[in-house]
């Protein structure tokens, strides 16, 4: 009987030992998935603080309220960087120009994005833009200030610490007429973020089949900025 009792005590111990170990290991795999999660997501976020900055700087250029700008600002395990890629372009009695350049930022599972005056944030699928680009549509005037990117230094650049030089290599005036319909088209990779923006602008005319924008009006400017973005470590 002591013997029975015994082998039970045992068994029961080793049960309970066996189901603590799991338990515990449970906890530590799950523990380290969720501190990860919430390491990149905090990585993805200060990332974006820094963009942000960044973006703001640009738009002082673009808006002449700057002729060049200089910050350094922490990568957080990203990637900042320039790509040559046309991001949209504005169309006038059939004559079109085209923005290109888009400066970007990259972490593991975000990418945010300066399209021409927009700041864009993209997760997986999914893009909204957080800053609207300098576009205006009235009855009585119509605005579209384009901006393209150029760069003479390395397309992508990492570090703990990166600075980043701006300056206006160019302010152009490409349209001023009366009486004419101005129409946008963004080129990038992010259209449903664009798309939306534009449903949200009740004087924007946007077309779902050719995701293009228009706006007429008695007074339409066109005008694009070029600036110039350096990276140093």
């Amino acid at each position: 009987m002591r013997s029975e009792r015994g082998v039970s005590e045992v068994v029961s111990f080793v049960l309970v030992f066996a189901l603590v170990t799991t338990s515990v290991g449970l906890v530590s795999t799950l523990g380290y998935a969720t501190l990860s999660d919430l390491q990149s997501a905090e990585q993805a976020d200060n990332g974006a603080l820094a963009f942000e900055v960044l973006a703001a700087d640009v738009d002082a250029i673009e808006s002449g309220r700057a002729e060049t700008q200089s910050a350094d600002v922490g990568t957080s395990g990203g990637t900042f960087g320039v790509t040559p890629a046309e991001t949209v372009t504005a169309t006038v009695n059939g004559e079109t120009w085209n923005a290109s350049g888009t400066l970007f930022f990259r972490s593991t599972d975000t990418k945010l994005t300066y399209e021409s005056g927009a700041v864009v944030r993209r997760s997986g699928d999914d893009g909204v833009i957080l800053a609207p680009p300098d576009f205006t549509c009235r009855d009585d005037v119509a605005v579209v200030s384009l901006v393209s990117i150029t760069s003479t230094s390395s397309s992508s650049i990492s570090g703990d610490t990166v600075r980043v030089l701006t300056r206006r290599q160019s302010n152009d005036l490409l349209a001023s007429t009366t009486d004419e319909t101005v129409t946008v088209a963004p080129q990038g990779d992010t259209p449903d973020a664009w798309a939306q923006y534009f449903r949200d602008q009740n004087d924007w005319s946007y077309d779902t089949g050719t995701g293009e924008a228009t706006c007429t009006a008695e007074h339409v400017i066109v005008r694009e900025t070029t600036i110039t973005v350096d990276f140093r470590v």
